[in-house]
This record gives structure tokens, sequence and C-alpha cells, in this order.
């Protein structure tokens, strides 16, 4: 399941940007010693919460992708003729663009 891999690859490096910017803006929210005011140009993000939804989200699509697999396993035949299903409904939806 590559495509599972690539998805938890990209929803990591999204936490570690925003644990990132989390860093960045506390240490922006601290007083200058020299009176200048922190940047605030951007609108107000509640990166804890962000933090926290995309590790829900990493957990949901790993729940699912196991289910998914689980499935498939139970029921080799029906996940094959689904997926041909699929194919000819995608293709025949393309022919007609």
């Amino acid at each position: 399941m590559a495509g599972i891999e690539t998805i938890r690859t990209e929803i990591d490096a999204i936490l570690k940007e925003l644990e990132a910017a989390q860093t960045r803006a506390q240490a922006s929210s601290k007083p200058e010693s020299d009176g200048a005011k922190p940047d605030e140009s951007g609108p107000p993000i509640d990166i804890a919460s962000a933090i926290e939804a995309l590790g829900e989200l990493r957990d949901q699509l790993e729940k699912a992708a196991g289910e998914a697999g689980d499935a498939i396993t139970e029921h080799p035949i029906a996940a094959t003729a689904a997926a041909f299903l699929l194919g000819l409904i995608i293709g025949r939806i393309s022919k007609g663009l």
C-alpha cells in the first residue's frame, strides 16, 4: 500500500511544519527587549488544534487502510469484481468527456 505510506509521510511532514510554526509563534510572542512588536501580519492560527486534528486524521486513515486490506483479503473475488466495475465506470465517464 504505497499510497498509504505516501499519505502517512505527508501528514507527518505537515505535523512537523506545524510544530515548528508553533515554536516560532511562541518565540515571537515573548516580549522583545528592544521594544519591537512581533509580526502579526497573518491570521491567528490555533496550531495546537491543527496538530491534534492531523494526528486524528492520520489515525483514521491508518484504521481505514487496515479495514480495506482486511476486506480485500477476506473477499478477493468481490474486491476484484468491484475494481473491474469501477474501471469500466471510469472508462465510460472519460469517453463521454
